[in-house]
């Protein structure tokens, strides 16, 4: 699983990573760009885990930022949801 994080300040609110990922990224009324998990917009500078099947348009948002503020790493061991054995 990856996990994802946009460096605001760095940010030139270009909106690429929004139109290709819209279910991780976000613009905020500031004009850049923020992540995004469950649902939930976080903030600046927070880290979201990106669901398996995001995983390559997140992967092209990075690719494609201009700024290339968008950063992207395996996520934690700790980090990943374990299925939880049947009782």
């Amino acid at each position: 699983m990856l996990e994802v994080t946009v460096r605001q300040r760095q940010c030139v609110g270009n909106g690429c990573c929004a139109e290709i990922a819209p279910e991780v990224f976000v613009m905020g009324d500031d004009g850049v760009a923020y992540v995004c998990e469950d649902g939930r917009v976080l903030p600046g500078g927070a880290t979201a885990l990106v669901p398996e099947h995001l995983a390559d348009n997140v992967l092209e948002a990075a690719e494609e930022c201009p700024a290339e503020c968008i950063r992207v790493a395996l996520a934690a061991a700790s980090a990943v949801p374990r299925a939880r054995a049947p009782a």
